[in-house]
């Protein structure tokens, strides 16, 4: 039986800079080797290793080429159904990694999210299948 987990790992977007078409792009590190803390339902926080052998599996890497950009975190995986609704932008396509950090660059395409970059309001981005704003 196959388990689908969702999992949020967070980066800052420094060096953000306007692209010709006036969105904002800025390096990013999606996520990284270690251990990581993970908040539970009922509150408590439970810590879980993320290993090379699993953080730079081709699979998994596949996952963030190209993935969405959201505003905090959805309730729901983003879908064609619902992408106008929570998408704010998207990851490259391009996914580097040394040997303990997943790299890329990422667009940021709504202009309330953009001001808020801009701004200092949302330093950080956050990624997984979905890739989420702070």
């Amino acid at each position: 039986m196959s388990i689908k987990v969702r999992r949020f790992d967070y980066s800052s977007l420094e060096g953000a800079q306007r692209t010709p078409q006036g969105f904002l792009k800025a390096p990013a590190v999606l996520t990284r080797v270690g251990v990581f803390k993970y908040r539970q339902k009922d509150g408590t926080i439970r810590r879980e290793a993320r290993l090379p052998e699993e953080v730079f599996k081709a699979e998994s890497l596949a996952t963030l080429s190209m993935a969405p950009l959201t505003n905090e975190h959805p309730e729901s995986a983003v879908t064609p159904d619902n992408v106008k609704e929570l998408s704010i932008g998207t990851v490259g396509e391009n996914i580097e990694h040394d040997d303990r950090l997943v790299k890329s660059s990422v667009i940021v395409m709504q202009k309330d999210s953009i001001a808020e970059v801009e701004n200092g309001e949302k330093v950080e981005l956050s990624c997984g299948t979905i890739v989420t704003g702070k």
